[in-house]
């Protein structure tokens, strides 16, 4: 990513939220109102982010005045790169009691980059963390970020009886990009997850 980019992520609240409503969902313009009314930002604050996003080349203005819209430029150069940056960073909010192997992931076709405006965020949780914080008025998150959510929610011993067993489902997902939202890489816990060699 451009310097320009990456500190947009960087800097305020307030920038990630924006950046986070209108790179999830691209085809879906916003007002300045509706991003106050998602995020509960200060009207002010809320215009200085969109100005930043704007200056980053991440996100274009469409019409003036009352018609005066806020969406986001795929072909900026940065575009995946950022949106799954701030996607992971509104999901990252919501982990907390990562313990032993365990870990949150983006998988499928939006990490892929090859999803389509009405398709899901699918999500991979493994192992133990707080779920019910994980959850706490999820739909309030994906009205923020204009997408259905598909969660995947796997116990650690869960993970290793279906790895073992050869599910064919994790062995796509695991061979498939994905995206860290936190924990270790996914290969990582599909190797803890593997048999132990057999003592020669």
């Amino acid at each position: 990513m451009t310097r320009s980019s990456t500190s947009a992520l960087l800097g305020s609240e307030t920038l990630p939220n924006v950046l986070a409503s209108l790179l999830a969902a691209p085809t879906r313009p916003l007002r300045q109102a509706d991003l106050i009314t998602y995020w509960s930002h200060h009207k002010l604050a809320g215009q200085r982010a969109l100005e930043r996003a704007v200056a980053t080349g991440l996100v274009v203005r469409q019409g003036k005045g009352r018609a005066l819209r806020y969406v986001a430029s795929t072909t900026a150069p940065d575009y995946y790169a950022a949106r799954e940056l701030a996607v992971c960073a509104k999901l990252r909010d919501r982990v907390s009691g990562l313990r032993g192997h365990s870990g949150a992931y983006i998988f499928g076709s939006f990490a892929a980059r090859s999803d389509l405006p009405d398709s899901d965020i699918d999500v991979l949780l493994v192992g133990d963390l707080d779920r019910p914080a994980f959850h706490r008025d999820f739909w309030q998150l994906e009205m923020r970020l204009g997408r259905s959510i598909n969660v995947v929610d796997y116990s650690w011993d869960e993970f290793v009886q279906r790895w073992r067993g050869g599910s064919a489902f994790l062995e796509t997902v695991v061979a498939k990009p994905s995206v860290v939202v936190a924990g270790p890489q996914l290969a990582e816990l599909a190797k803890a997850a593997a048999p132990a060699p057999l003592a020669a």
